[in-house]
């Protein structure tokens, strides 16, 4: 998805086709991965004295999405099914969040 937003809470953007299109080509599962909270941990790198600060990454690991699901599922579903994955784990700690 890339990308570190100004906003103080945690954003979660479209993502890129790319991975999807890999995990796709190369019959490989999708690990979804949640980071709660490094957008107040890290800051846009062209920042010198950006708002980035030492702390613990709180981080999910989710279930791998088989392979299976990943040949059935076009990209663009496949992304959103990711998407919707990570989601639901920054919802639970960012009730606020779309």
């Amino acid at each position: 998805e890339g990308g570190i937003p100004d906003d103080p809470h945690p954003f979660l953007d479209s993502f890129k086709p790319g991975a999807f299109q890999i995990a796709k080509q190369l019959h490989v599962p999708i690990i979804p991965v949640t980071f709660v909270n490094n957008f107040s941990l890290f800051s846009d790198p062209e920042y010198i004295l950006g708002p980035a600060s030492p702390g613990i990454s709180k981080v999910y690991i989710h279930q791998a999405i088989p392979v299976s699901t990943v040949d059935d599922m076009d990209i663009e579903t496949l992304s959103g099914h990711s998407r919707e994955i990570i989601l639901k784990a920054l919802r639970q700690h960012y009730p606020q969040l779309k």
